[in-house]
């Protein structure tokens, strides 16, 4: 049966994928110095389709005077990640005439035939740009941390993160998005997004970044993610990430991995949390565990493990039926800060020839807590909703031992927003409705209880 299902795997990705070898990408900014910047266009290939060039041409616009010109990006890196995908990495140095926000876009031809979730997709280019803002402060474009997660299983729940990161500490908005296929805007015709069990459809934590999904048919299935950024409420740019997912229906793989997060903290949102003592040793053991013996291996990701000095540790693990990882860190005080860490620890099942990808997300928010307040602080005190909003948001109180309540908002920095209220609230057993004047942006609803306990949740304005 195994042998079977393995020969028809092959012959169903191996017609069209030939002239449409292409999975999508993303093109980042790195600012060198002044305008100088570096542009990387990352991009997948399926390796049972034609190669990739050795090089690329991208196309640079100033977004203001819409002047443009073209640079050639040349090969850096080719990886082979798994699932016949491989990563080609492109780039090349470039000076900008002057400050503004650029366009930078590359545009090839064209999606595979086999996608569903659009009108006519060979005839639909391929359209990968992101925006950035060449400005007198240090300025980059965001990243995707973790690589894309291409082959899912049919009925079974993904978890994928592509963990978008500003190094500057801009705010950061993520959504789903509508794949482009050319300039000016413009979408693929028909597209929807891909298809799930009713119960769990595609959706992407506005918190986390992480997204949901039961894929319940066995296509092939285009998707993208906008991540928009923002510096003290003002868009300033943005990137897109363009992918494939793959769904298969492996009978055979009767049991998935199922990584333990029996006893992982949650937050009113039901997003991991761990509150981090600085100064203080913390680890988590990251257990994984496949009955039917599939090879595993365990990774993690995220802004943490890349900082440049006392950097979290967390190495590659691997076994075969079960495997056991250890994240460990001792935060110093100058890593403290409001915003909450984004840690994702991504598990990679082998089950014959296929590779599947679950990633879980947590969160770690580091402060100078007491050992006292690290427990209580891990139980959630107050519901916010929704997230994201316009300019209203509600609460609701979560814990029997709370009176009453302050709110104010903070920005990234921890700093409050000037002009903002500070509202004080009851328990009353109700919703309660907090209205504030708020620029677009990402900010921080700092809730300090009656026993000066201090809590803080994401809040997200998109007018």
């Amino acid at each position: 049966m195994r042998n079977l299902l393995l020969s028809i795997l092959i012959v169903f990705v191996s017609g069209d994928v030939i002239a449409s070898h292409h999975l999508g990408g993303e093109i980042t900014a790195k600012q060198i110095n002044g305008l100088d910047y570096k542009i990387t266009a990352t991009m997948y290939r399926h390796t049972l389709g034609s190669s990739f060039p050795g090089v690329v041409s991208v196309s640079i616009k100033d977004v203001a005077l819409q002047s443009s010109y073209s640079i050639t990006l040349i090969v850096d890196s080719i990886t082979n990640i798994y699932n016949n995908v491989e990563q080609h990495v492109y780039s090349a140095q470039t000076t900008f005439t002057s400050g503004g926000i650029y366009e930078i876009s590359y545009i090839t031809c064209c999606r595979n035939n086999y996608l569903v979730n659009m009108t006519n997709p060979s005839s639909e280019q391929i359209f990968l740009s992101t925006l950035v803002s060449v400005l007198p402060s240090a300025n980059s474009t965001p990243v995707f941390l973790n690589n894309p997660a291409v082959l899912a299983q049919k009925n079974a729940p993904m978890y994928y993160n592509p963990l978008p990161f500003d190094a500057d500490g801009d705010s950061l908005v993520w959504s789903l998005d509508t794949p482009h296929t050319s300039t000016g805007g413009g979408i693929v015709n028909g597209y929807y997004l891909p298809v799930g069990a009713p119960a769990n459809p595609m959706t992407i934590n506005s918190s986390t970044g992480e997204i949901t999904w039961t894929p319940d048919s066995s296509f092939w299935w285009q998707s993208a993610v906008k991540v928009v950024e923002y510096r003290n409420g003002s868009y300033i740019g943005e990137i897109n990430r363009d992918m494939v997912f793959i769904i298969v229906d492996d009978t055979t793989n009767f049991n998935r991995a199922i990584i333990n997060t029996s006893g992982w903290p949650t937050n009113a949102n039901g997003d991991f949390v761990f509150n981090v003592q600085t100064g203080a040793p913390f680890s988590l053991s990251v257990s994984v565990a496949d009955a039917d013996g599939d090879s595993l291996v365990v990774i993690g990701a995220g802004a943490v493990l890349n900082l440049s000095a006392n950097a979290a540790q967390f190495a590659k693990s691997a076994g075969a039926g079960s495997v056991t990882g250890t994240f460990t860190w001792t935060p110093t005080l100058a890593q403290a800060r409001t915003k909450p860490y984004i840690l994702v620890f991504r598990v990679m099942e082998q089950h014959a020839n296929s590779v599947f990808a679950i990633d879980r997300t947590v969160l770690l928010n580091v402060a100078n807590f007491t050992s006292t307040q690290t427990e209580q602080a891990r139980a959630p005190k107050v519901k916010v909703y929704p997230v994201p909003s316009t300019w209203q948001v509600f609460v609701e109180f979560q814990a029997d031992d709370l009176d009453n309540v302050q709110f104010q908002i903070l920005d990234l920095n921890g700093n409050k927003i000037s002009g903002t209220p500070i509202i004080s609230l009851r328990k009353n057993g109700k919703k309660n409705e907090l209205n504030f004047d708020l620029s677009n942006g990402v900010y921080f609803l700092q809730s300090t209880f009656d026993n000066n306990m201090v809590d803080y949740h994401k809040l997200i304005i998109v007018k």
